[in-house]
């Protein structure tokens, strides 16, 4: 099971979730959230915005990884 929560601050937001995986017979510890950083261009407009995105997910890994590598390289 994967526990994440998000929590809103008054100068910001806070992302937090476990760090276990498991299958039958091992548990160990892996990254449930993954960061993205970079730039939006808007239109014409020559400096692109700032951005941030956190992507969590639970279920198949590979799944989910794909879908992180997908939608980075649609953000970049």
């Amino acid at each position: 099971m994967t526990i994440c929560i998000g929590l809103l601050a008054s100068d910001g937001l806070v992302i937090a979730a476990d760090a276990q995986e498991s299958d039958t017979y091992l548990k160990r510890t892996q990254q449930k959230i993954m960061p993205w950083l970079g730039g939006i261009t808007i239109g014409s407009n020559p400096t692109p915005a700032s951005a941030a995105c956190a992507f969590t997910g639970a279920g198949d890994a590979g799944y989910i990884d794909a879908f992180f590598d997908y939608a980075s390289s649609y953000l970049s």
